[in-house]
């Protein structure tokens, strides 16, 4: 059985204080996981973020998943599979205009707005002195009704030699859009912008007075004419693209800045509501030009937490975080990560790029669990694969979830092709990330206590034609309850993400409503991805 170590801890700046090694033997079993492809009997994933100890889990309407311990009490020849998506045989984003003939793609970033499906996205023209992509950058604006067919809307904003109508919103600039619904000024769409002068194919007035590269913030009514920041909030160039979270709990938003340790890695800054256009609290040292072509170091300024480890190869970067809070479910915080292969110094890797998956249950621990791709570089008619960039935020269609994603044939540091770039879908089920199963034919599952706030249990559930899941309700000393026990349940048949539970003679659970229980999973040739009343 191969063991892995989970990273990820907002304390980081203090931890690492004690060394690699040490830290890691500090932390002990509490950070330890079985690999995915072993078939352990107990396939510990900790569960993140603090609920208060002895306090029964809701199950509501919120959906529960199964991508750690969180409801695991005791299993028996069960394991846990982290699951791919589909990558669906399209592009949806052709290079159809002279500013995006190199390449259309890559940073981008979709919001839901007013029933479309907005997308911001990278462009850079070809340049064919050269032949190779050109150094100015744009940010173009497409749009669509059903978020298949996008069309690509002409404005009067930013022109591109002699051409006054195009879809350019801005220039110079790389960054993620967001949707800020603490807006007070009729301006919600905003965006963290890296921006860089040297870099604008145009006049543009925001750029008017940026004289290096550092992080603004952008700010907009529509998504497509944009106004800076007067303050720089990072007065640094920190590369790629950031991204910020708001959570309603603690009414602040999370942003994840990019780190260089040396690698690239992540770090988090906790800000107050309100103050977004406040420059943040970065403790920099004294001393240091950090515009004279460096880049932030935060390995002590902020805490790190996402970085390449011990337990990846050498050489493994994320390059940008895209942080996801799921909202079918409490405390379920994604991030969908290009993990960037170095090839250069004396690392022997491929340079290629593949989306890997980070998970959090309050946004400021992150593990990796598993650490394989879940998107791997190629598109499914590309003939070769170099890099797959993944686009925040994934949309929710019915009972399917859409995380775009851009691919290119070439690697990271290869660059000669023009207009290679293909922008598809990756598509889970509702849920579908991780799920418990048996690694033979039967497993069980016992959850810790439990309050059942619903008339009707339901399951995510994908039991194929062969399969069936009995589900038993027990007190909290582990005993069954008259009528709700593993005999008394009807077998649960079929594949489907919402699935009711039923019992002979008792197929509401209402008596059981508000009660503390344990719910026993008998599972037989099935995946269970995740559970929640109604």
């Amino acid at each position: 059985m191969r063991i892995c170590i989970l990273s990820g801890s907002v304390n980081v700046t203090a931890a690492m204080s004690l060394g690699r090694r040490n830290f890691i033997k500090m932390m002990g079993s509490a950070t330890l996981a079985t690999a995915v492809d072993a078939q352990p009997m107990r396939p510990s994933v900790p569960t993140l973020g603090a609920r208060p100890a002895g306090d029964p889990i809701q199950i509501g309407r919120r959906r529960r998943l199964f991508l750690d311990d969180e409801l695991v009490a005791e299993l028996v020849g069960i394991r846990r599979r982290f699951c791919h998506p589909d990558l669906q045989d399209e592009n949806l984003l052709l290079a159809e205009f002279p500013w995006e003939n190199g390449y259309a793609g890559a940073y981008a970033s979709v919001l839901e707005h007013e029933g479309k499906v907005m997308m911001w996205y990278d462009s850079f023209p070809w340049d064919d002195t050269t032949q190779k992509l050109s150094s100015t950058r744009f940010m173009c604006l497409a749009i669509s009704d059903n978020g298949v067919d996008f069309r690509k809307p002409l404005f009067d904003n930013i022109p591109y030699r002699g051409e006054a109508h195009t879809n350019i919103v801005m220039t110079g600039v790389s960054g993620s859009v967001f949707f800020d619904p603490e807006d007070k000024h009729g301006m919600p769409f905003k965006c963290l912008g890296s921006m860089r002068p040297d870099q604008a194919g145009s006049d543009w007035e925001p750029l008017r007075g940026v004289s290096r590269n550092s992080v603004y913030l952008l700010s907009s009514a529509d998504g497509i004419r944009w106004q800076r920041s007067r303050e720089q909030l990072v007065p640094v160039w920190l590369g790629a693209t950031q991204s910020a979270l708001w959570n309603e709990r603690t009414r602040s938003w999370y942003l994840y800045l990019r780190a260089h340790c040396p690698e690239r890695a992540y770090s988090m800054v906790e800000i107050g509501s309100g103050r977004l256009t406040e420059p943040y609290p970065l403790n920099l040292r004294s001393g240091v030009d950090y515009h004279g072509g460096r880049k932030l170091e935060l390995t002590t300024e902020l805490p790190i937490v996402l970085r390449g480890d011990e337990l990846d190869p050498p050489g493994a970067q994320p390059y940008t975080m895209n942080v996801w809070r799921y909202p079918l479910a409490d405390d379920v915080y994604l991030a969908f990560f290009p993990m960037w292969h170095d090839g250069r110094a004396d690392h022997d890797r491929s340079d290629m790029m593949e989306v890997q998956m980070a998970i959090s249950r309050d946004g400021r621990l992150w593990r990796r669990p598993y650490r394989r791709a879940v998107i791997s570089p190629g598109a499914p008619f590309q003939r070769s694969g170099g890099e797959v960039w993944p686009i925040p935020d994934p949309i929710i269609r019915g009972d399917q979830i859409w995380q775009y994603y851009f691919s290119r044939p070439e690697t990271h540091r290869t660059q000669t092709q023009k207009a290679s770039g293909v922008l598809a879908r990756a598509i889970w089920r509702i849920d579908r990330f991780a799920c418990l199963e048996p690694h033979g034919r039967d497993g069980t599952l016992i959850t810790p206590v439990v309050s059942l706030t619903g008339e009707n249990l339901r399951v995510n559930l994908d039991a194929g034609a062969s399969g069936f899941m009995r589900v038993g309700l027990l007190d909290e000393g582990g005993n069954e309850l008259r009528g709700w026990g593993i005999k008394d349940c009807n077998p649960v048949y079929g594949n489907g993400t919402e699935l009711l539970v039923g019992w002979r003679g008792n197929r509401s659970i209402s008596p059981c409503k508000g009660r503390p229980v344990r719910l026993r999973f008998e599972l037989t040739n099935c995946s269970l991805y995740s559970v929640f009343t109604t």
